[in-house]
């Protein structure tokens, strides 16, 4: 909206009484998806804590077993269900995007771009993905293939989260375009970026957003 975006901007919630999420959609200017019909048995993701003779375990054996948001995140899964829209961003909640990323939707549509992410190696023994901020062409059939893999655990653990699923279907070693100026950052970073449209470091002056390296 502070761009003249015409992109709808959808607010998917889980477990939210009804009347609370959509006050909190409304107020963001968000359309409202409430998922709370949905059996999280049919996609969530079956955690995969430790190495075993039917599942996929990495070398290095650098799992980020602690984390427990498995079943939240899974819900970025449903937006490749989302086959009303041709071309579908999906983000994290301390995304700041610095311009609308219409234009460049349009272009990686017309491109034929189905999936884009960033590059990350992390603590993985391999090349990866970071999906903070992802483009995808939703498809049915492919939303079937990413669930049942989800919650049949036939990914390569290493987040917990739904990141793990799509690096192991999607190729981490494709040639991604760079994804529009945004900067993921944490939450009082965030609450300046989203009141003054600028990125604010720690100290000194502020200075116009502008899109991060790469990683």
């Amino acid at each position: 909206e502070n761009f003249g975006s015409t992109v709808p901007r959808i607010l998917v919630t889980y477990g939210y009484p009804t009347r609370m999420a959509a006050r909190m959609a409304a107020e963001g200017g968000f359309e409202h998806f409430d998922a709370s019909h949905l059996n999280f048995s049919e996609f969530a993701m079956k955690p995969i804590l430790a190495p075993s003779d039917s599942h996929l375990w990495p070398r290095n054996g650098r799992v980020q077993t602690w984390r427990q948001d498995h079943t939240c995140t899974s819900m970025k899964l449903l937006a490749f269900n989302f086959t009303q829209f041709d071309a579908v961003m999906v983000s994290d909640s301390d995304v700041c995007m610095f311009s609308d990323p219409g234009p460049w939707m349009e272009a990686q549509y017309k491109a034929n771009q189905y999936f884009i992410a960033s590059h990350e190696v992390a603590e993985r023994d391999r090349l990866g993905i970071n999906s903070h901020l992802i483009y995808l062409q939703p498809n049915r059939l492919l939303f079937r293939t990413l669930a049942d893999m989800a919650r049949n655990g036939d990914y390569m653990p290493y987040t917990m989260g739904e990141q793990d699923v799509l690096e192991t279907v999607f190729s981490p070693h494709a040639n991604f375009p760079p994804l529009p100026a945004h900067r993921h950052c944490n939450r009082r970073k965030l609450q300046r970026c989203w009141a003054e449209g600028v990125w604010r470091p720690d100290r000194g002056r502020a200075r116009p957003a502008r899109r991060p390296r790469g990683l």
